[in-house]
């Protein structure tokens, strides 16, 4: 068997740079101060959506201005993390509580953050917004699944519609639900700081 001194070279350039691969991730991870939930347990605490934890280390000092690495205040990230929230009925007294809890405590919802910059508001007006465009795509299928399913002569396909037309239902649901637990948050907000200002 003839050995090709070029596949071999490029093997061994290979394991080579893996190696240093290796090693330049040891090396970081053993210089790494600290790990982000040691750095950031407030924002931690807002994006588990941990109410207690988020009051405690309040009580304790810390701040609602503090910025994490991505650039995002505990307010923000209480607020955008909640989209992804799996049972967010059961979440949403929490959530709700949070944000003005942070806010009581001196989050600016109007400060820009992140990378493009946007304010808490802006976050509020661009989660209602989608919420809301969801919501009409999904009513529209909803309405040809509806349409599809009366049909007659459907057979083997009305099965898999009804599911697909559940799944849509259960969209909207879902959707219909962020889209008022944003729009009360926005409203709560504006009403402090109107107070506020007054």
């Amino acid at each position: 068997m003839k050995v090709n001194v070029f596949t071999v070279k490029r093997s061994f350039v290979y394991l080579l740079i893996l190696f240093c691969v290796c090693i330049a991730r040891l090396f970081a991870m053993e210089n790494e101060p600290e790990s982000y939930s040691s750095l950031y347990p407030l924002h931690v605490a807002a994006e588990a959506q941990d109410l207690p934890e988020v009051s405690r280390l309040l009580n304790a000092g810390l701040l609602v201005t503090s910025k994490d690495r991505m650039g995002l205040f505990p307010l923000y990230i209480a607020i955008d993390s909640f989209v992804s929230e799996f049972d967010i009925e059961k979440k949403m007294a929490d959530n709700k509580a949070i944000v003005l809890l942070l806010v009581l405590h001196g989050a600016d919802p109007l400060a820009p953050c992140g990378d493009p910059e946007e304010s808490v508001m802006a976050l509020l007006e661009r989660l209602i917004r989608e919420q809301s465009d969801k919501i009409l795509v999904q009513k529209s299928k909803i309405a040809a699944l509806r349409k599809k399913l009366s049909a007659p002569d459907l057979g083997q396909a009305c099965k898999m519609t009804k599911i697909v037309l559940r799944r849509a239902e259960g969209i909207v649901k879902r959707a219909e639900q962020l889209f008022g637990h944003f729009k009360l948050l926005r409203n709560e907000i504006n009403t402090f700081l109107l107070n506020q200002s007054s």
